[in-house]
């Protein structure tokens, strides 16, 4: 039997410390990212999502206090 890991949504957005991070309607993928809310919701739109998750990643100062 294969055991596929989940990644968490903060494994998966990590990478993009204080952009605003379009995911898969599921929020299993990014499809897209951005400084700007704008411009990742529309780049996410062009990439066919229609109804992404949106998320803004938090920074490492951020992050100390969410979590």
């Amino acid at each position: 039997m294969n055991h596929i890991k989940k990644q968490s949504i903060s494994d998966l957005i990590e990478p993009y410390a204080g952009q605003w991070v379009a995911l898969t309607s599921n929020q299993t993928a990014i499809v897209a990212h951005s400084r700007n809310l704008k411009t990742a919701l529309k780049q996410a739109h062009q990439k066919g999502e229609e109804f992404p998750h949106m998320v803004k990643a938090p920074t490492e100062s951020t992050a100390s206090v969410i979590y």
